[in-house]
């Protein structure tokens, strides 16, 4: 009974503190956001109180289901991106094969100018 209570808090402690660093991550990405789109002045810190305040204590549970979704949508999209584009070997094709291979001198032909 005892080990099932720890287990369940341990578990309950380890949501929270996941929970308080996904919260750190939100507040820096709109602080980032905010600071590259309009500055430092003071509309911009209003701005960035604002939007700390509504999105971190306000209505987390919403922004926060969307952030994770959007992270791990973005992630998923730049693995698959990085992979067509830079990763995967595109075979020539049968085409493009034969031109290169026209190119290239046959042994049996002379060449000219040597002796």
């Amino acid at each position: 009974m005892e080990s099932d209570l720890i287990a369940f808090l341990f578990i309950t402690d380890f949501i929270a503190d996941m929970t308080f660093a996904l919260k750190i991550f939100v507040l820096l990405a709109i602080i980032s956001f905010i600071k590259g789109n309009l500055g430092t002045g003071p509309f911009a810190v209003i701005l960035m109180a604002l939007a700390s305040y509504f999105v971190i204590f306000d209505q987390w549970k919403l922004f926060g289901g969307i952030y994770i979704l959007y992270v791990l949508f973005f992630f998923g999209l730049g693995h698959l991106l990085v992979d067509f584009f830079f990763v995967a070997q595109h075979a020539p094709s049968d085409d493009q094969i034969a031109q290169q291979m026209s190119h290239i001198p046959s042994q049996n032909v002379p060449r000219r100018g040597m002796h």
